[in-house]
Parts: structure tokens; sequence; C-alpha cells
């Protein structure tokens, strides 16, 4: 940025003597950085600060940053989207860079308290980014990109195996079962591309799909149970529509075949979901224009997985 090196951070506030120990000696030495980080607020910490939090947690930092960021994912859609726009106006107001986030779900498989948020599949996708879209921070990243153990959304060659050369015995059981949500990335770049260029790009003929590979009240005997879950957890598939032209939605879910039909424009389907495999249609004019097949479901589990299945198929 102007020629400097920009550093960002998750955390690292509390206890550092940012200017004095870090940003002092690294200029005296050449390195002139441009520092747009995420701290927590203090004293009160909180991963969703509101307008007040994030004002007041600005004006300590104000001396120090270029900028800052919100590194928002343990929240819902409407939790992170209001935290967004709270960091996106106090930096606004400031003159300083405002970096927002984008996060498609949070599963802390890893975490000692196995929290779960639920976003909602491509209605939270489209509710953060619209909230983006209409503030318009400096810069926006996606939180987390490659992060196994939470919310990544990068696509992967093998969902399914693990990583990090381990053997599969090896690997934790959060790695061994891990899905493409390759679905969150490709309905976000149309929202990404919105942002960039401040107008909505021309819609193409698509479908996304988002759902846990279990019901909610599946019992997995074995495993360390899960602490928390945030936001209204449904058994519910969620279909996102994008149509350059009416049509008709046919989903097969565990053989329980539904319709819906679905208007031109961007539309959001919430259907109950079944056990078994799971089908996707679209049709128009009586033919099929898009179709693809989900991941099953499962009604027995040996361990808990709150990683949605996604995935999308697109017309020419």
């Amino acid at each position: 940025m102007d020629g400097r090196t920009v550093v960002s951070t998750f955390a690292g506030g509390q206890g550092i003597a940012w200017k004095r120990d870090i940003l002092v000696p690294l200029k005296a030495a050449g390195y002139d950085l441009f520092l747009v980080p995420f701290f927590y607020p203090r004293p009160r910490v909180t991963e969703l600060p509101d307008e007040p939090t994030v004002r007041e947690h600005y004006r300590k930092w104000a001396d120090v940053v270029d900028g800052m960021f919100y590194f928002g994912a343990a929240g819902t859609a409407q939790q992170l989207a209001a935290s967004n726009t709270a960091y996106a106006k106090v930096l606004r107001e400031a003159g300083k860079v405002s970096m927002c986030s984008y996060s498609p779900m949070y599963w802390g498989a890893a975490q000692p308290n196995r929290r779960y948020y639920e976003t909602c599949g491509g209605e939270g996708t489209e509710l953060q980014w619209r909230t983006i879209i209409q503030q318009q921070p400096d810069w926006v990243e996606i939180v987390t990109w490659n992060d196994f153990n939470e919310s990544y959304v990068c696509p992967v060659a093998a969902p399914g195996s693990p990583d990090n050369g381990r053997s599969p015995k090896a690997a934790p059981s959060y790695l061994k079962s891990r899905s493409s949500h390759a679905g969150y990335l490709e309905l976000s770049r149309y929202y990404i591309e919105w942002y960039k260029s401040g107008k909505p790009p021309p819609l193409k003929d698509a479908l996304f799909y988002f759902y846990r590979r279990h019901p909610k009240d599946a019992v997995a005997k074995e495993d360390r149970p899960v602490k928390a879950l945030a936001g209204l957890v449904q058994d519910v598939l969620y279909v996102t529509t994008m149509m350059t032209a009416p049509a008709e939605l046919q989903v097969t879910s565990g053989g329980t075949k539904t319709v819906h039909p679905v208007k031109a424009g961007i539309q959001h389907v919430r259907i109950p979901f079944s056990c078994g495999a799971q089908h996707f249609t679209v049709c128009r004019d009586g033919k099929s224009i898009l179709t693809t097949e989900g991941e099953p479901i499962a009604d027995r589990i040996e361990r808990y997985d709150f990683f949605p299945a996604s995935g999308f198929a697109c017309g020419n």
C-alpha cells in the first residue's frame, strides 16, 4: 500500500507495544509497515462487536494502525453482517482502511467447546456479501481461507483425505470426513464481482446446494459432544437458484421428490431433508437444464460432522 508492506493479524493486540517494539524498529531497518490488524476489543473481549465497542476499540489503536480488520467467523450471518457494518462505518468516518470479512460457516470441530453456527447456506452468503457491497469497505478477506478445522472454503483435491502428511490412522476424525465447500466459493464469485465493479453482474442459470450430512439430533456415542448450536439449526436442504428466466426446481431427498417453482433472479428455497441420496435438477419448458448429485445424508453416525456438504451446477 503506497509502497509499504501490508501486515495484518489475528488477535495479537494484548501485551504488545506495537509502535515502540515492532513498527519503529522495523521502519528504522527499512521496513515500513502498513498495519491493518484484527485485535480483540478490550477490556470486554467479544467476537461480535457492536458499533460503540468498535468505536472505543479504534480510539485505543488510532495512533498505531493504518486500518483495522474484522475477523468474523463465530456468529450467525446476521451477527457477522452487523459487526462488519460497525467496522466499516467507524473506519470510514476515521479516514482509515477498513477490511471486512466473509465467513461461509463455522464449526469448531477441533475446539474444546465444539461450537457450530448456522449460516443457512446461500442465504447467509448473500446476506453477508450484500452488506459488504452496501458498506463498500476498502478490502474484504474470506475467513478462513484454508483452515480445515473450522470454516475452510478453498477447493480441495480430495476432500475426504487427511492432510499434512498424516496417515489415515493418525489423522483426527474431523479430517477424515471433510466435504467440498465449493458451493460457497462459486456463489461468492457473483458477489465478489459485484463488490469490485459496483454493479450486479449478468446472471447465468445456476443452482447451489448446502446441507449437513446427518440430522441435528443424530447421536454419536463415541464422539465428544457438541457444546453449542447457534442460530436456527434445521434438518433442511438450503438451495439457491440463479435463473435467467422462471424454471422448476426438482429435489429428491432420500427418495422423496419435491417440486418448487423458481423465479428469474436469485431465490432461496429450504426443503426438509430425508436420509439417503440427494439429487437436484432444474427444468425449463419440460427440459432439464441443470442437474447434480449431492453427498448422501446418514441416519447413523460415528462422529459429529457439522461441516456442510455444498456444490453447484452452472449453465453456459
